[in-house]
């Protein structure tokens, strides 16, 4: 089978970047303007599917079935021809990123050319996609009405709400070309999405994945995407706020910055020197392309070992089960309120004023073993926050001594600070405390956080001076910081009764 490639920019002698388009549409309309930012950076090429955008080369009707398998075969031909090599010299490499059937196929590529693949980036894909009967549903409905029965369905499952309003000539784009794919060479394609299913393989794929979910995606919600970034050996997950089935599409600034730092390593934090304004002043590096970040919180945040909850009125019987307990005073000594003297201060003072906070998160931690299995054990606040500025403190962390000094314990931070930076782009994560709290100072440490200063009475609280510590973390630093972190919480690195074998502070 023959695939036909297009030139989306750079040079050739940039790192080769390939991309994937997903079913219903050509690349150049999915992915032309994230292709254009990447550019510099890379010599961009795409494919088109069967019957799609430029690939018009029909399919042999008494041929194998067409697989997703296949395609990805294709694909590495494809690059042999578009990017080749000296006699004697070794195939080229390349990043690849594929949304839906073209993450598949960008699946299929990391298990059968393994050595080809440097760094995928997967959007709004799985291991598994739908069933076949819906499938066969989907073929029947094309060769009975055409592409152009699907215009409907494909406008209310490709875009999040409102898109269509405010970018009309993407999406006309986008479903003007729906209408003219070939019906056959789609209901082929939809043939090899039924077949695909590579959940048992996923533990095979070695290079970094970079999976990517849209928010409103109904046809592979996040849910998928963590499935195929937690199955893999080196994946993590990213979910974009105001998306749906199409990123590249929907939002290419981000796409192109995520897949850039994925691809290429994190933005140098330090700012480059010379820069400087009309009065000749130096000032500090423009941040390109900044926009507000989308408020934090309102979303389930699950991990190996604990699931972080948005707090809610259910969750007051255990809390306070977990951290107002006999003995559990000392808890309370660098909190500002005193500690509850009852379930309905708790309730009323803590619970309820966490949970109407107009501008904070407050997020439970309910691990999912030990003594406190399955039942609320801590809690962490995201406030205060400064969406305009993509800066946000980790506040307010009060663990039960259940959950104190455990893998789930880690984890739960971890997961905010995967919510702030992955999830929602934010540049800077705060964490502060009272310069005598010893053991809040070693975990920020221990979770990388790095110590800017002591705030000298900065604070009254309960009658007493509070100095305070200052500790952040940039989003440069995090994806370093997000592997460290990785390979600890890894069930490869605990031995017999959950014994670490490597700490933190030596990954």
């Amino acid at each position: 089978m023959n695939l036909t490639g297009v030139r989306l920019g750079g040079r050739p002698d940039l790192p080769l970047l390939v991309l994937g388009p997903s079913l219903g549409t050509s690349v150049t309309e999915l992915w032309s303007e994230a292709a254009r930012l990447l550019a510099e950076e890379f010599q961009v090429i795409g494919w088109d599917l069967p019957g799609h955008g430029t690939n018009r080369i029909p399919l042999d009707p008494d041929g194998e079935p067409l697989t997703v398998a296949a395609l990805a075969a294709a694909v590495v031909d494809l690059v042999d021809q578009m990017a080749p090599v000296m006699p004697g010299a070794r195939p080229t490499r390349f990043h690849y990123a594929g949304d839906s059937v073209g993450g598949a196929v960008g699946l299929h590529l990391l298990l059968d050319a393994p050595d080809r693949v440097a760094t995928a980036t997967l959007l709004c894909t799985g291991a598994r996609l739908g069933s076949p009967e819906s499938w066969q549903e989907r073929i029947d409905l094309v060769r009975s009405g055409g592409t152009a029965a699907l215009l409907e369905l494909s406008t209310q499952r490709w875009f999040a709400p409102g898109f269509v309003t405010r970018r009309p000539e993407t999406a006309s784009a986008l479903l003007d070309h729906l209408r003219g794919v070939d019906d056959e060479g789609y209901a082929a394609v939809c043939g090899a999405i039924a077949g695909h299913d590579v959940r048992d393989r996923l533990g095979q794929v070695a290079a970094p994945v970079l999976a990517v979910a849209g928010a409103h995606d109904v046809a592979t919600p996040p849910d998928l995407l963590r499935e195929l970034a937690d199955g893999v050996r080196d994946g993590r997950l990213v979910v974009l706020d105001g998306v749906a089935h199409l990123p590249p599409a929907e939002a290419p600034e981000q796409v192109a910055r995520l897949f850039r730092e994925h691809a290429l390593g994190p933005v140098p934090v330090d700012e480059p020197a010379g820069e400087r304004n009309e009065h000749g002043q130096p000032v500090g590096a423009t941040v390109a392309g900044w926009t507000a970040r989308p408020r934090l919180g309102g979303t389930v945040l699950r991990g190996r070992w604990v699931t972080a909850e948005p707090i809610a009125d259910e969750h007051t019987e255990p809390l306070y089960a977990a951290v107002c307990g006999p003995g559990d005073e000392p808890l309370w000594t660098y909190r500002p309120a005193p500690f509850p003297t009852g379930r309905e201060q708790f309730q009323q003072e803590v619970v309820r004023r966490l949970a109407d906070h107009p501008d904070s998160a407050t997020y439970v931690f309910v691990p999912h073993d030990g003594p406190r299995g399955g039942r609320a054990a801590g809690l962490a606040t995201f406030f205060p926050c400064s969406p305009a500025a993509g800066t946000v403190e980790i506040s307010g962390v009060l663990f039960g001594r259940a959950l104190q000094r455990t893998t789930a314990a880690t984890e739960a931070i971890h997961l905010l600070l995967r919510h702030a930076f992955d999830d929602r782009g934010y540049r800077r994560v705060e964490w502060k405390c009272d310069s005598r709290n010893e053991p809040s100072r070693r975990a920020a440490a221990r979770l990388g956080f790095s110590h800017e200063g002591r705030f000298r009475q900065h604070m009254v609280v309960k009658g007493r001076n509070r100095d305070t510590d200052w500790f952040s973390m940039l989003d440069g630093e995090w994806p370093q910081i997000r592997a460290r972190h990785q390979r600890w919480l890894s069930p490869d690195n605990f031995g017999p009764g959950g014994r670490q074998l490597s700490r933190l502070e030596d990954l």
